[in-house]
């Protein structure tokens, strides 16, 4: 009993002194020490005004996530399965898509193949 208070106590005075240290320029949010963490459930765990620049998600089930008015600028997404993604309202200008399965992708009703099936066929490919 005595150990569970005491790591509480600990627990508590870490958060505390977290809090206490000076906001970022920049976001205004209290800086903290770099977390990893591994085999953790967020099942339905919403988060709202998040800083994670820099912030790594590796081999981990994002199935069914939500994205809204989220700066994904310079992000970069590899051997993702985006199988039945919608993207919706999004500013593309400057993405890259390489070396992607694009079967069955369409861009605002209309299959990407059949899109550059018809530009090879006008550039006489």
């Amino acid at each position: 009993m005595k150990l569970t208070a005491i790591l509480l106590i600990a627990q508590l005075a870490s958060v505390l002194l977290a809090q206490s240290s000076p906001p970022t320029a920049a976001t205004g949010a209290t800086p903290r020490a770099s977390q990893l963490f591994q085999d953790t459930d967020l099942y339905q765990a919403h988060f709202r005004r998040v800083t994670m620049t820099n912030a790594r998600i590796e081999e981990s089930d994002l199935s069914h996530l939500v994205l809204r008015s989220v700066d994904l600028t310079d992000m970069e997404l590899t051997s993702a399965n985006l199988t039945g993604a919608k993207l919706r309202y999004l500013k593309l200008s400057g993405v890259q898509i390489t070396d992607c399965d694009i079967s069955g992708m369409k861009i605002n009703g209309i299959l990407v193949t059949d899109l550059l099936d018809s530009y090879a066929k006008s550039k006489g490919r």
